[in-house]
C-alpha cells in the first residue's frame, strides 16, 4: 500500500514529519491533545488530523498527505 492510499499515519510516521519522537505523540493523544485510534497497541492518526496538527505547528503539508479525503468539506461543497 503506498502512501497515499494510507488513510492513517503511525505514530512515528507523524513524529517524523514533525520532528519529535513517536513517543512525544503517544504523549499527546495520551493527554487528548490529538485525535488517534489505539488498535491493539499501537496508536493510528487519521491523515485528516495529521493535516492539522501539522497546520497548527506550521509545518509543510507533504503532497502525499493531501487528499480529497483529508478535507471532507470540500468534497462535500462539491456534491451540493
Amino acid at each position: 500500500m503506498s502512501k497515499k492510499e494510507k488513510k492513517f499515519l503511525s505514530t512515528a510516521e507523524l513524529g517524523g514529519l514533525l520532528g519529535v519522537t513517536r513517543q512525544t505523540v503517544r504523549n499527546w493523544f495520551l493527554n487528548g491533545q490529538i485525535k488517534a485510534y489505539r488498535i491493539g497497541q499501537n496508536i493510528k492518526i487519521p491523515k485528516t488530523e495529521a493535516v492539522r496538527i501539522l497546520q497548527r505547528f506550521d509545518q509543510p503539508i507533504p503532497r502525499w498527505l493531501v487528499t480529497d479525503e483529508a478535507n471532507p468539506l470540500e468534497s462535500l461543497e462539491e456534491r451540493v
